[in-house]
């Protein structure tokens, strides 16, 4: 195994971690995303610093690793997007489970 094959697959249990454990915060959130620009904005002004870490980590060019990194970071935006979509659908059917109970028992008043 590959060290990029190592720091993926941690990268990914990493998320994956995060997400359960402490992405529950919006503060969190936005730190990660601060952090993420920051590293994108030093890779854009020192190329040749995705270059170097690249190499560190078995891949050919920094191109490669920051395409590698834009999936690992893509995956954990859908893994965020997938749980706010489940918790809105949870609250949208608990709204209207209590209206139609509300309603029941207004008929049921009559």
């Amino acid at each position: 195994m590959t060290p990029i094959q190592l720091v993926l697959l941690f990268s990914l249990c990493t998320a994956f971690f995060l997400y359960w454990k402490l992405f529950q915060n919006r503060f969190l959130n936005r730190l990660m995303l601060l952090a993420v620009f920051v590293v994108i904005v030093l890779f854009v002004l020192k190329p040749s610093i995705s270059t170097r870490i690249a190499n560190l980590l078995g891949v050919g060019r920094g191109t490669d690793l920051v395409l590698y990194l834009g999936i690992v970071i893509m995956a954990f935006v859908l893994l965020l997007m997938y749980s706010k979509i489940k918790k809105l659908e949870e609250m949208v059917t608990g709204l209207l489970r209590q209206q139609s109970l509300k309603k029941n028992d207004e008929n049921n008043a009559e």
